[in-house]
């Protein structure tokens, strides 16, 4: 593909082994350029081991987070900046009696009344 001019670049992703035989990950460019009138591969390789030790704490975070919330006694719900419902835990179906699958997507603030008698000031 590189050879033909189909692509620019390929990248993927593999692993290297450093001279102490220890494995590490890597990203690699993969990319066809002239050098003088010929033209050679070049390859950028990026070492890639702190990235991939942040995603795999990230998902981990994630992970008890996402337990924590789905075994919560309070409605816990989240929106986006346009007021939609992105999350919504078993707590909240309990509670307010719309299912997630009714919920996420919707305007949280359309599915509320509004009484025009109360006042939060009181």
């Amino acid at each position: 593909m590189l050879f033909k001019g189909e692509q620019k670049q390929i990248i993927f992703n593999t692993v290297h082994r450093r001279k102490d035989g220890s494995l590490y990950p890597v990203e690699v460019h993969l990319e066809l350029v002239e050098f003088g009138k010929e033209k050679v591969y070049a390859a950028l390789v990026i070492d890639i081991t702190e990235s991939r030790t942040m995603e795999k704490e990230l998902k981990e975070r994630n992970e008890i987070l996402s337990t924590i919330m789905e075994s919560a006694g309070n409605a816990i719900i989240m929106i986006d900046d346009k007021g939609n419902v992105t999350f919504w835990n078993p707590a909240a179906e309990r509670i307010l009696g719309y299912s997630r699958e009714e919920i996420i997507g919707k305007e949280l603030h359309a599915l509320m009344i509004q009484d025009e008698g109360w006042n939060c000031k009181e």
